[in-house]
């Protein structure tokens, strides 16, 4: 299961915070999968993910137009891009009778999105951020 790790620190409390959070809940669908209950947590995790989609990435979007982050309409595209695979992740759900196999994708993709947003896309961010002295 995946683990809150020190290098998806952003050092933006509030950022930090909702990652924890997310992290917390792909580790509740991961348990929720063992147990064999995976179909209601996915049906939570999309809805938090949903959520999160629409107030984290304003909340990041916001302290970018903030700090004048030059790489601000990247990120912005890279949630943008979020929202549409998270769509097809939902559409996917409704859909498919076969919900372990549904459930283990969305657990992958979700872990993946997030290894790969923090390290890098928000880590930039923080960079930055973190040089203008915020």
């Amino acid at each position: 299961m995946p683990d809150w790790h020190p290098l998806m620190k952003t050092g933006i409390v509030e950022v930090d915070d909702d990652h924890r959070e997310l992290v917390r809940r792909i580790n509740e669908l991961g348990q929720a999968m063992r147990r064999g209950e995976g179909r209601e947590k996915v049906a939570d995790l999309l809805a938090f993910l949903r959520c999160c989609a629409d107030e984290h990435f304003a909340l990041e979007e916001k302290l970018m137009a903030e700090a004048g982050y030059p790489g601000a309409d990247e990120h912005r595209a890279r949630h943008e891009q979020f929202r549409r695979d998270l769509a097809e992740q939902a559409n996917t759900f409704a859909g498919a009778p076969a919900e372990r196999a549904v459930a283990l994708d969305l657990h992958g993709w979700v872990m993946t999105w997030l290894s790969n947003h923090t390290l890098y896309e928000d880590e930039s961010f923080a960079d930055f951020f973190r040089a203008k002295g915020r």
